[in-house]
């Protein structure tokens, strides 16, 4: 199989996370390493942004000041998210809807062994993204990349979408009928 091929895009189901990795530029890396590595983008899905808030703060998960090149391995925490919101949890007697507040930390983890390249840790009030913003970006191996998805770590994008076919909506999923 191609490994260019094979590295795309690969989905984390029960974190509710997207990787994209694309080979490494020769300018990022060494020329003896470039045709081996990944730099490999990490941003929560759409079913992922379902589970927070309203984003409040983005921290890195170390206590350094530096936000590159901290070596990670599996199951790293890379970003801490605080949130805020609300969500439908009933009606009283007289069918008024009752709102309850709810808020958290989200962590966003890497399966995946390599060297951080990039974090989004710019904390600003009512942050907003949505499932295409890059969290993180993380280099690493195609060897490692390969081993995620053989250890179905990381799944193919079919079977996230069955996988995610099975599981309720999120706390914060908008109402199918919100908009009708």
């Amino acid at each position: 199989m191609n490994a260019a091929k094979e590295c795309f895009r690969r989905f984390h189901p029960s974190n509710h996370l997207w990787f994209r990795a694309t080979p490494a530029s020769p300018s990022t890396v060494s020329s003896t390493k470039s045709n081996k590595s990944l730099l490999v983008e990490i941003g929560f899905t759409a079913r992922g942004m379902e589970d927070i808030g309203d984003v409040l703060v983005l921290n890195k998960a170390w206590n350094t000041t530096e936000t590159t090149n901290q070596i990670v391995e599996p199951d790293t925490p890379l970003l801490h998210i605080e949130w805020e919101g609300h969500s439908i949890t009933g009606a009283d007697e007289l069918y008024h809807t009752v709102w309850e507040n709810f808020s958290g930390v989200s962590e966003v983890m890497t399966p995946l062994a390599g060297v951080v390249e990039a974090i989004n840790d710019k904390p600003s009030p009512r942050l907003w993204f949505d499932e295409d913003t890059v969290l993180a970006k993380v280099m690493t191996t195609k060897g490692e990349w390969i081993r995620a998805h053989k250890e179905r770590i990381l799944i193919k994008e079919p079977a996230y979408i069955r996988h995610v076919q099975g599981l309720p909506r999120g706390l914060f999923a908008e109402s199918e009928d919100e908009f009708d």
